[in-house]
């Protein structure tokens, strides 16, 4: 009787132990780095274990990418099935249950190819410019006047002083003419970015020297911005503009093309945009001296952070799911090559189910619209737009 009490209480040790599984795992990227934040399925496998016993249970990787969880049933757990997304393509793993009942599963998922923005580069701008004090046939010149972008240099300096002689390198030079008459006085700069920029004088020298007027050199300036796309917003630069260097930049004002506005000078202000779309972008500035300028761009927030061009090969484009991952209210923005054209939006799960759908007419140009996605569990889905092109989708996730 002890014996067969004994062998009752390891049977039923051993039946507990089979119906509880530790499952764990990583999910890592194709340079061995873990994923945060993605999402694992794992699932009885009913055709082998107890149809009774039919579990689904949804996992977020941690931030070095690792999960884990704990299925327990009245029955068996033979077998399991395991779920992640990799680029647009479902990954399963169907692992056994060991003598241990502790089950690992690693994925090795696509790295999406990185974001590259390439902003224009700023304008390449110089102007030459000289001064000069006569006395008798010597005459003072001075190049200190001439304007070049700030962040570039002069590499090269040419004086053609008008009686066939030349200076090559003097940045203030003196000259000693012959005789007294009239000289056409010339020089020429290049920049290491490539500007080049030339002005011609007249010089008149008496045998009396008349009070020298010198006409002071012209103000200059000009606008200039770059811009990043951030997700917290766009990041601007206006330290690109260029001006004189005597002169100095007194006052900025931002007008970023929803309304809002900076006019406190700010030389590289951010900007939050409540949704995607397409935004004209303006700056205008003053110098010390006067001098005003004023330049504007187009900003387009969307799937590109450039401006969207499409095709007749390509007449229908998502471009932008936000916020992703989402809670409750997803924006999309969807850009057609044609002008009134009937499309069905729909979101669909990853095993093809439909969960919500509408049919809209697309506008020429960006469309953007909001749904409300409280009612969705948490996964991931996707959201798509059919027409008569054919149909394009987007993945998302619900939080």
């Amino acid at each position: 009787m002890k014996k067969l009490f004994t062998l009752l209480i390891c049977f039923i040790s051993i039946t507990s132990f089979a119906n509880t599984v530790i499952v764990k795992g990583s999910v890592k990227d194709s340079s061995g780095k873990g994923v945060a934040s993605r999402n694992v399925r794992i699932t009885t496998d009913t055709t082998v274990s107890n149809a009774n016993c039919q579990i689904v249970h949804y996992k977020i990787t941690d931030a070095n990418g690792f999960y884990s969880d704990t299925l327990t049933c009245n029955s068996d757990i033979k077998k399991l099935r395991i779920y992640t997304e990799s680029c647009g393509v479902i990954l399963i793993n169907d692992p056994q249950i060991t003598t241990t009942n502790i089950v690992e599963s690693n994925f090795v998922i696509c790295t999406p190819p990185p974001v590259v923005i390439v902003q224009p580069a700023p304008p390449v701008s110089c102007t030459a410019y000289f001064l000069f004090s006569a006395q008798a046939n010597s005459v003072k010149f001075s190049s200190s006047a001439t304007v070049i972008s700030s962040n570039d240099t002069i590499i090269s300096r040419k004086w053609e002083f008008g009686d066939s002689t030349t200076n090559l390198t003097s940045v203030d030079p003196l000259h000693v003419y012959a005789k007294t008459g009239i000289y056409n006085v010339c020089f020429s700069i290049k920049t290491a970015k490539g500007c080049e920029s030339k002005i011609c004088k007249t010089i008149t020298l008496h045998d009396t020297v008349p009070p020298v007027v010198v006409t002071p050199p012209p103000v200059t300036c000009n606008a200039y911005f770059v811009f990043v796309p951030q997700i917290a917003g766009v990041k601007f630069n206006s330290n690109v503009s260029v001006i004189s260097p005597t002169d100095t930049i007194v006052s900025r004002k931002w007008f970023f093309g929803d309304g809002d506005s900076s006019l406190a000078n700010q030389v590289d202000p951010s900007h939050i945009y409540t949704k995607m779309g397409s935004y004209n972008v303006c700056l205008s500035i003053k110098t010390a001296k006067g001098c005003e300028s004023k330049i504007c761009k187009t900003v387009v927030l969307g799937d590109s952070l450039s401006p969207i061009a499409g095709s007749v090969n390509e007449p229908v484009k998502i471009v932008r799911v936000y916020p992703n991952p989402v809670h409750e209210k997803l924006n999309m923005l969807v850009w057609s090559f044609n002008n009134n054209i009937a499309a069905e939006i729909s979101i669909v799960d990853v095993y093809g189910q439909k969960k919500w759908s509408k049919k809209i007419s697309l506008l020429k140009g960006n469309n953007s619209m909001d749904v409300n996605v409280s009612f969705l569990v948490s996964g991931p889905y996707f959201f798509k737009v059919n027409t008569a092109f054919g149909a394009v989708g987007y993945k998302f996730y619900k939080l």
